[in-house]
């Protein structure tokens, strides 16, 4: 059974403490093994204008098979970083 300890604090220790256990909280949300990934898929244009290519070269490694994409309906969406995992190897 957990004790609830309830004290008078100054309001601005109160803030520090929520303050390092939120960034505690995002920094395991960003450590490596963790499975959860909020980052939203990207569009050609944005991938191309984040590399530093044209449209067509992302097009063109697409259909060569070099990046992963995926369909969101009719739409073509690209995971950035399991594009730069590809790009890498």
């Amino acid at each position: 059974m957990n004790t609830l300890i309830l004290t008078q604090i100054p309001l601005d220790e109160l803030l520090a403490q929520v303050k390092q256990a939120v960034r505690e909280e995002l920094d395991a949300l960003g450590s490596p093994g963790n499975t959860c990934d909020n980052t939203p898929p990207i569009t050609q244009k944005e991938l191309s204008a984040f590399l530093g290519i044209t449209e067509q070269t992302v097009i063109r490694w697409k259909q060569k098979g070099k990046i992963p994409f995926f369909n969101i309906g009719s739409a073509i969406r690209f995971d950035l970083k399991e594009v730069l995992a590809a790009l890498k190897k």
